[in-house]
């Protein structure tokens, strides 16, 4: 015999007499006997009804192994369970089971409409995951500022999180009244562990005299307090609730 033959015609899932042999270990010639009672069946019981059985049951071709068109049947759902009814309960759970499996499987376009739907639908997702990554791009960075080696971020930091320039940040906090005009945070601040101030390498000039400078930094706290002061600003907002640090949607 050949590989299993499930087809679909007309957007009609079906599952071939040759499956069904496989299934159930049943000769091929004994399903398509069981298929063609069933098909009398049908007939007696549609004649009466005036309706159409091929929704049903209908005619097919396989290849054996020599590559000759032999007949067999493939048949919807409902026509399976009605030909297993005379099978033995382990029978009819193997062909239940492969139902489950055949309708679980992601069913593939019929026709070129639907192909260039599911593309269109396919794109649609892959852009809304893409903006999504771009939305989420300034909380990542300012995840990763707050998570470095000392725990402590620059005011750069700070700023890219919120868009904005590094200029622009010095000038708001100054004007907010965090940092002095030299950039150093008021020692309240420091006492708060919003900000830390702290020595830089000792910078030698020319002739050979050291200068002492000093760096503010933001603490993980700092970052927090900042940020959320000044996302009216800035619409990736992060906010404190519980002790736990969330994104404000």
């Amino acid at each position: 015999m050949t590989n299993l033959q499930i087809t679909s015609q007309d957007s009609l899932q079906t599952m071939s007499s040759i499956e069904i042999s496989k299934l159930t270990g049943k000769l091929h010639k004994n399903v398509i006997r069981d298929c063609e009672n069933l098909i009398q069946e049908y007939q007696k019981m549609f004649d009466l009804l005036g309706s159409d059985l091929s929704s049903l049951i209908k005619t097919s071709t396989y290849k054996d192994l020599n590559n000759i068109d032999r007949p067999c049947y493939e048949l919807s759902k409902q026509a399976t369970l009605d030909l297993m009814t005379g099978y033995s309960l382990p029978l009819r759970h193997a062909i239940n089971k492969r139902w489950q499996e055949l309708e679980n499987k992601p069913k593939l376009p019929a026709n070129y409409i639907e192909a260039l739907q599911s593309l269109i639908e396919s794109e649609k997702v892959k852009q809304s995951a893409l903006d999504q990554i771009e939305t989420d791009k300034p909380k990542v960075e300012f995840a990763m500022a707050i998570k470095n080696s000392k725990g402590l971020s620059t005011v750069s930091d700070l700023a890219k999180c919120l868009g904005i320039g590094r200029n622009r940040m010095f000038y708001k906090l100054r004007d907010h009244s965090y940092l002095m005009k030299s950039n150093e945070p008021y020692q309240r601040f420091i006492d708060s562990g919003i900000f830390k101030y702290l020595p830089d390498d000792p910078f030698v000039d020319a002739s050979g005299r050291s200068y002492q400078t000093y760096t503010t930094y933001i603490t993980g706290k700092g970052m927090i307090v900042l940020e959320k002061k000044f996302r009216s600003e800035n619409k990736n907002g992060l906010v404190i609730i519980n002790g736990d640090v969330r994104y404000d949607h």
